[in-house]
């Protein structure tokens, strides 16, 4: 499946699974390319212990997660950045043991600024929203696109007619 963003963006897996190139490095450090695969039911991204221990990845803390068959385990944690085509962003991680798997969790995508399509298996960028309160100024009263009548945004947001 080609992705119309670029063909190197993601790679579609026959069995629906979705996997993606990154650089990840440490700040000031040396860096390394993984595949890994998109899993949008994880929060934080997995390292696999080889990739952390190259980059000198320093434990910062543990904490206990579950797993989706409600079993539970401890990992340690720390952070790193992650580069994908141009976009760099500081993320926090999983620090995996041997046999864990690199996965790239929702906080990582979000901090990129992208977001998984099911339906055609690719990373997309994301609708970015920004609300800006505490704005007191007025707003003209304009057909709203979204709910369909006429009013006053409250504040300023982007995502009504303002």
């Amino acid at each position: 499946m080609y992705c119309r963003m670029r063909g190197e963006l993601t790679l579609p897996n026959p069995m629906g699974l979705v996997y993606a190139d990154l650089e990840v490095r440490r700040e000031s450090g040396p860096s390394c390319n993984v595949r890994f695969l998109v899993d949008s039911g994880a929060t934080l991204s997995v390292l696999p212990w080889q990739v952390w221990h190259t980059l000198g990845l320093k434990p910062l803390r543990a904490m206990v997660f579950t797993l989706a068959d409600g079993t539970t385990m401890r990992r340690r944690v720390s952070g790193c950045w992650f580069r994908f085509r141009g976009i760099e962003a500081p993320s926090p991680v999983i620090l995996g043991q041997r046999r864990d798997t690199a996965l790239l969790g929702t906080l990582t995508l979000e901090a990129l600024g992208l977001v998984l399509n099911p339906f055609e298996r690719t990373l997309r960028p994301m609708r970015m929203i920004l609300a800006l309160a505490g704005l007191r100024e007025r707003v003209e009263p304009r057909p709203s696109r979204r709910l369909g009548r006429r009013g006053t945004c409250p504040g300023r947001m982007l995502t009504c007619d303002a």
